[in-house]
């Protein structure tokens, strides 16, 4: 279903309720940086500038909130 999503063009697509598989994970659709990293229902890291971009190539990230570290683990604000 992941590999299916991607061609027809889905940008961020990640599995969900799989801990520890790579693809509970949310890459840049513009150059494969990783984005926020997941195990379970909990967002580990949050790799996105202040603005909400690819730290890599800067790529507008379309995403609501803010991800920010509290105790060890990211939540989005």
């Amino acid at each position: 279903a992941i590999r299916i999503a991607r061609e027809e063009g889905v940008k961020y697509v990640y599995s969900g309720n799989v801990p520890g598989d790579p693809d509970e994970n949310t890459y840049c659709p513009s150059c494969g940086e990783l984005l926020i990293r997941r195990w379970g229902f909990s967002i580990e890291k949050c790799n996105l500038t202040d603005e909400n971009r690819c730290p890599r190539c800067g790529e507008p990230i379309s995403i609501i909130g803010k991800c920010r570290e509290s105790g060890g683990w990211a939540r989005m604000l």
